[in-house]
């Protein structure tokens, strides 16, 4: 095909790029709008690998710095739960040598897996500080091994029962001016105090052995302290407010 403006036989460039395979939308009505170079396609995709592998860096970061701020958050409640128990403990000792009537709890539920949690955190730990991860995460991680790995344990072998400063229930201690009324329940016999200073009832269970103890000392303390003691399903044997302990 012969153009005029054109020498014979020689093809323009606009339809011998068309031949050539170039894309449609670089050509204009009369011709190329811009020059098609396949060298310099290939050195703009490598001008922007940088880019992203720099902005993939950038989000591995974000991730790690909001992981950092989540352990430091968690370890903050946790470094709250182990000041309480710690609390508890220093109660513990001072009241233990007061004791009237006492027993040794029973192991909690999830006593193996509070140790197994603990021994995890432990190497987590171990490994963060080898690797020199910011503070905020190793406290939140020192914080959770305290709490799993030792005030857990410590807490579970505080003596349930009387003291002469209170009842040490299952869930906490109750002193005695603020135990508002007790009642009974059965199988298995359980205490049930109700605080006056919470709208709360804790649950303390009573050995059977050690059932008829139990009445007495909270005879005396009826005495002493004047709460209510509610009807019960156990067959008590007598009216008197006392002895319906």
């Amino acid at each position: 095909m012969i153009f005029e403006g054109s020498e014979a036989g020689i093809e323009p460039e606009s339809l011998y790029r068309q031949k050539a395979g170039v894309p449609s939308r670089l050509l204009g009505r009369s011709g190329p709008l811009m020059a098609w170079n396949p060298l310099a396609s290939a050195e703009s995709n490598a001008s922007s690998a940088p880019f992203s592998y720099w902005q993939g860096v950038r989000r591995l970061v974000t991730v790690q710095l909001l992981a950092h701020q989540l352990l430091f958050l968690l370890g903050c409640g946790f470094f709250v739960a182990n000041l309480r128990v710690g609390r508890d403990l220093c109660r513990y000792w001072r009241a233990r040598p007061r004791a009237v009537l006492i027993w040794p709890p029973s192991r909690p539920a999830f006593y193996r897996l509070s140790m197994l949690l603990g021994a995890i955190q432990g190497l987590l730990l171990s490994s963060l500080v080898l690797l020199k991860v910011p503070a905020p995460a190793i406290f939140g991680l020192a914080m959770m091994l305290v709490y799993f790995l030792a005030a857990t344990p410590l807490s579970a072998r505080i003596d349930r029962g009387f003291y002469e400063t209170g009842v040490w229930a299952d869930s906490g201690f109750v002193p005695w001016s603020q135990i508002s009324s007790i009642s009974w329940r059965e199988d298995p016999v359980t205490l049930v105090v109700s605080s006056s200073a919470r709208s709360i009832a804790r649950h303390l269970r009573v050995p059977s052995g050690l059932y008829g103890e139990a009445r007495k000392v909270l005879r005396d303390r009826i005495r002493l302290h004047g709460f209510l003691v509610h009807s019960t399903g156990l067959d008590l044997g007598t009216r008197d407010e006392r002895d319906t302990v």
